[in-house]
């Protein structure tokens, strides 16, 4: 993780918004790369992973039709785009959104 103290940050008083914008974007640009870095780093997905396990393994669940129910819609689009990959055009996500 990214910290920053006090002291790395500017403070002589002087109205320099030129030079403070172009800090600013050099900060969210280290940022953003370190963000895309620690995002790329995060590949397993331990829920996801059980769920294929049951899927392919448990006799009363493989290759049967099945419905799997979410409130939340971006969990149904994560599975969607997940399970899809797993059993191609078997998949289908509805919301009633």
């Amino acid at each position: 993780m990214i910290q920053y103290k006090k002291t790395d940050f500017r403070n002589d008083g002087e109205k320099n918004y030129e030079a403070d914008l172009y800090a600013d974007y050099e900060l969210l640009k280290n940022l953003s790369q370190w963000w895309e870095s620690a995002t790329e780093t995060i590949t397993r997905d331990p829920k996801l992973e059980k769920l294929k396990d049951i899927l392919e393994n448990d006799p009363a669940l493989k290759n049967k039709q099945l419905i799997i129910f979410s409130e939340s819609m971006e969990t149904v689009q994560y599975l969607e785009k997940k399970l899809e990959s797993l059993y191609p055009g078997k998949v289908y996500g509805f919301s009633s959104q």
